[in-house]
C-alpha cells in the first residue's frame, strides 16, 4: 500500500506570527537567565576535576617508573583540586609548594595535611577516612592513607597497593584510548587530504529538500528550544507528584524536549517518522558507517586545532565538564550509569542530528543555493554548526562545539546519509562519557 503523500505544514500568519513573537521572547528570556546563571559565582565543586585526575595518573606513572618528579601545578580555583595537588606535591618531596596549596584549601584538610607532612598533630584514621568523599578512592587518597600509616609506624604497603590498583587500570585504559585517538587523527588527516585532492562529490544536488514553510521552521525550532529550556522544570514537577527514582531525572527531562521537537518536526514536514528517516538515510548503511570513521578523525583534528587557537582567550573560563563530571561520578548503580550513557550517546545524537543535519541543513542549503549556488551550502553548514554549538550554552566549549557541528554538516553533505553523522556524534559523546567514567 502506498504511503500518504507529504502535506507540509503552512501555519496561518494571523496566529503564527504572534506565536512566533511570543516564543522568541520566551527563548530570549530563558537564554539570558541561563547566561546570567552561568556568570554567577558557583558553589565549590564537590570533587576534583578531570585535569587533576590526569595529574594524579601522571604522578603515579612517574613513581611507578622511578622517573624524577616533575609535576606542573596548573592554576586552579577549586579547593579540592588544590587539596589533591597538595598531597601529590608532598609525596614528591615538594613540601613548601604543597603547603602553599594546602593553605588555600578547607581548614579541616589543612590540619590533616599538616598532621601528615608537617608539624601538626597526627590525625586519627577516621578523620582521614572523611577525605574519601571528596577525593574518591583515588591515587592521592590512598597515598595519603599510606603516609599516615608510616607516621603511625605501621606498614604502608596495603595502602600503596590500593593506590597502584587505582592507577594501573586507568593508565592502561587512557594509554589505549590515546593510541586510538592518534590513529583516528592520522586517519582524519589522510581522509581530508584525499578528499581535498579528489573531485568534489558532495551530494547537494541529490539531497531532498524539506518542504517546509519558513513559519513552520520558525515554530518548530523555537517551540523545541523553549521546551528544552523548560525540560528541567517539567521533570521536577513530574517527580514532585510521582515518586520516581532520581536516576530517571536526566532521561525524563531530555525525553520531554525530544518528544516535543520530534512532534513538531514531523508536523512541519507533514510526514511520518518512517518517511522522514527514509529521506535522510539513503544508500547502504556500511558505507555510511565507514565514512563516519573517517570524518570522526577529521572532527578530532579540527576540534584540537580550534582548542589550541582559542585557549589563550578562554584561560579564565570555567571548564565545561564540571557539571557532567559531578553527575557521572555521583552515580554508583549500574542502571544509573547505563541510563546516562543511553541518553548521552543514543537519544541525544539521534535527535540533534535529525534536527540540525537532517532537517535544518537541507532546508537552508536549498534556499541559500538559489542565490549563492555552492556557497549557499557552505553558509548553511556554518549557520547550522554555530547554532548547534550555541544551543548547548557552554561558553568554554563553544568554539569546539561549533567546529564539531560544521564537520558534522560537511559529513552529511559528503554522504547524504544521516547515519554517518549520528554514528560520529554517538562516538563523540560516548567517548567523553567513558573518559569521565575512567577518571571519576
Amino acid at each position: 500500500m502506498d504511503e500518504p503523500h507529504p502535506t507540509p505544514w503552512h501555519p496561518d500568519r494571523r496566529w503564527a506570527d504572534p506565536l512566533i513573537a511570543l516564543l522568541i521572547l520566551l527563548a530570549a528570556l530563558t537564554t539570558f537567565e541561563a547566561i546570567h546563571t552561568l556568570r554567577k559565582p558557583r558553589g565549590e565543586a564537590k570533587h576534583p576535576g578531570l585535569q587533576t585526575r590526569v595529574l594524579e595518573l601522571r604522578a603515579a606513572a612517574q613513581k611507578f617508573t622511578h622517573r624524577p618528579p616533575s609535576l606542573a601545578v596548573p592554576a586552579s580555583s577549586e579547593p579540592w583540586d588544590r587539596a589533591v595537588l597538595a598531597v601529590l606535591l608532598a609525596e614528591e618531596g615538594q613540601l613548601a609548594e604543597g603547603r602553599r596549596l594546602a593553605e588555600t584549601t578547607p581548614a579541616p584538610f589543612l590540619e590533616l595535611w599538616k598532621g601528615i607532612y608537617a608539624e601538626g598533630e597526627l590525625p586519627a584514621a577516621p578523620q582521614v577516612e572523611a577525605l574519601r568523599q571528596p577525593f574518591g578512592s583515588s591515587y592521592a587518597y590512598w597515598q595519603f592513607r599510606g603516609r599516615l600509616a608510616e607516621r603511625q609506624l605501621q606498614d604502608p604497603e596495603p595502602w600503596r597497593a590500593k593506590a597502584r590498583a587505582w592507577a594501573w587500570p586507568r593508565m592502561v585504559a587512557l594509554g589505549l584510548g590515546g593510541l586510538m585517538l592518534v590513529a583516528l587523527g592520522l586517519g582524519g588527516i589522510i581522509s581530508a587530504g584525499v578528499m581535498a585532492l579528489s573531485p568534489k562529490q558532495h551530494l547537494t544536488a541529490t539531497l531532498k529538500p524539506c518542504p517546509m514553510s519558513g513559519r513552520a521552521v520558525a515554530l518548530t525550532l523555537l517551540g523545541w528550544f523553549v521546551a528544552l529550556r523548560f525540560s528541567g522544570t517539567v521533570a521536577a514537577l513530574l517527580f514532585a507528584f510521582i515518586p520516581l527514582p532520581k536516576v530517571l531525572a536526566l532521561p525524563v527531562a531530555y525525553s520531554f524536549h525530544v518528544w516535543v521537537g520530534a512532534r513538531l518536526l514531523l508536523r512541519a514536514e507533514g510526514v511520518s517518522f518512517r518517511q522522514a528517516w527514509r529521506r535522510m538515510t539513503p544508500g547502504p548503511l556500511p558505507r555510511a558507517l565507514g565514512w563516519a570513521l573517517a570524518f570522526l578523525g577529521i572532527a578530532l583534528v579540527a576540534v584540537l586545532l580550534t582548542g589550541l587557537l582559542t585557549q589563550p582567550f578562554l584561560r579564565n573560563t570555567q571548564p565545561p565538564q564540571r557539571e557532567l563530571l559531578e553527575l557521572v561520578s555521583s552515580q554508583r548503580h549500574w542502571l544509573a550509569t547505563l541510563l546516562l550513557f543511553a541518553t548521552m550517546a543514543g537519544l541525544a545524537p539521534l535527535f540533534e542530528e535529525w534536527l540540525f543535519r537532517g532537517t535544518l541543513l537541507p532546508w537552508m542549503g536549498h534556499r541559500f543555493s538559489l542565490r549563492w549556488k555552492q556557497g549557499g551550502w557552505l553558509l548553511a553548514v556554518v549557520i547550522t554548526g554555530m547554532t548547534f554549538g550555541a544551543m548547548h550554552l557552554q561558553p568554554a566549549a563553544l568554539p569546539g562545539l561549533c567546529t564539531l557541528g560544521m564537520v558534522l554538516g560537511w559529513a552529511f553533505l559528503r554522504t547524504g546519509n544521516l547515519w554517518t553523522t549520528v554514528a560520529m556524534h554517538a562516538c563523540w559523546n560516548g567517548g567523553v562519557f567513558v573518559m569521565i567514567q575512567i577518571l571519576a
